[in-house]
């Protein structure tokens, strides 16, 4: 906050994790993840306006996942991969298959905008 203009504004994110920054994270790359409550504290210290969206999966990609799931569906790939053809991954999601939205129930991730930095 001290390094950012008075009128400049930080986006930043953490994974959703309901149990809060105490437990551990599964990801060795995050030394914490916040649930909801604990971000907006965190950030509200360093800023006087914060908002906090949920980023979570298009329906689109998670019909077309449960689909991709189907054991119908897999017996396919099965049966394609024991005809010597390469078998098909779903994909991973992309930066289009996520919404950002104030609304997430249970979001993967939130994503905060923090305006008006304090000063010391």
């Amino acid at each position: 906050a001290q390094l950012l203009a008075e009128t400049g504004i930080l986006i930043c994110s953490t994974p959703n994790n309901p149990e809060g920054a105490a437990a551990h994270s599964e990801n060795r790359y995050h030394l914490r993840e916040f649930n909801r409550d604990e971000f907006a504290q965190l950030l509200s210290a360093y800023f006087s306006e914060v908002t906090i969206f949920g980023q979570e999966l298009t329906a689109a990609y998670l019909a077309a996942h449960r689909i991709w799931m189907n054991p119908a569906f897999r017996l396919g790939a099965f049966l394609q991969r024991l005809k010597g053809r390469a078998p098909y991954r779903f994909p991973a999601p992309t930066e289009s298959d996520w919404i950002i939205t104030e609304y997430a129930r249970e979001p993967a991730n939130f994503v905060a905008v923090c305006r008006r930095p304090r000063r010391p």
